[in-house]
């Protein structure tokens, strides 16, 4: 009888008491956060205006992504007809508008209406998703190197030495003060950044003006020369937090994604 109830109790320490202790000694929820699956969120075509005047509205199947089911189904991923360096991730059922031109593009996202005829000059202190992408090697090469001197000085050196030499626009514009954002780098050339709340920074270059919320975003530098740059501004507001975490993953995932080989 013995020898049958101590290996039941073996499994049992195996299978219960084993995984409790190297759960609290790993980290809470270590063993018990689920994986992400791979599912599907929809694609939504936006409306687009620029140097050639306005693009079709761009229809594409479903996007792949990995992540919770759940978190799933509070995601979409929006792009414009003048994409060339691809879209975003942000909330679904948002209303979306691409600036587009030689020196690249601005792709944006926000929970109310973009008026139209207004989206060239829109701005928004309120919850909004912003992409720009920068490219190097056309008139976007002097916001490249000035967004490059603030957060790869060193990565990007030789870029904006290059640029510098060019004595097109002042290297006073290409090397302005730093911004007041609080930035990690998680891997080469990536630079993940958060704009204080009530603050002028990264976050606030384009369409997102300061307000009572922070900015989170990320900067990937593309292709070899660094000719080129994609970044990702997001502002969801108070309590959707975790949604911006995966936002900044898939956003990092898909432009980190694009660099050439």
């Amino acid at each position: 009888m013995r020898g049958t109830i101590r290996p039941v109790i073996l499994r049992l320490v195996l299978r219960v008491v084993l995984p409790v202790v190297l759960g609290g000694a790993l980290g809470a929820g270590t063993l018990a956060a689920p994986p992400g699956e791979t599912v599907t969120v929809p694609f939504v075509g936006c409306p687009s205006d620029g140097q050639v005047g306005p693009r079709e509205v761009p229809r594409r199947e479903p996007k792949a992504v990995k992540v919770a089911a759940g978190v799933a189904r509070e995601i979409a991923y929006y792009e414009g007809g003048a994409a060339r360096r691809a879209g975003v991730f942000a909330p679904r059922g948002w209303h979306c508008f691409q600036q587009y031109g030689s020196s690249g593009e601005v792709l944006l996202v926000a929970s109310g209406p973009i008026v139209p005829g207004e989206g060239l000059e829109w701005s928004t202190t309120g919850p909004a998703v912003e992409r720009e992408y920068k490219d190097g090697g056309t008139s976007g090469r002097f916001t490249v190197a000035r967004y490059a001197s603030r957060l790869f000085p060193r990565l990007a050196a030789d870029f904006i030495a290059r640029i510098k030499r060019e004595n097109v626009v002042p290297a006073s514009e290409i090397e302005s003060p730093p911004f007041p954002d609080q930035v990690r780098y998680p891997a080469r050339g990536v630079a993940e950044f958060t704009t204080p709340a009530h603050a002028d920074g990264f976050g606030t270059q384009i369409r997102l003006r300061p307000s009572g919320e922070t900015i989170r975003g990320v900067a990937v530098l593309l292709d070899e020369g660094y000719r080129g740059i994609n970044v990702v501004r997001l502002r969801l507001g108070a309590g959707r937090e975790e949604l911006e975490t995966v936002l900044l993953r898939l956003n990092r995932e898909s432009a980190m994604g694009l660099r050439e080989p």
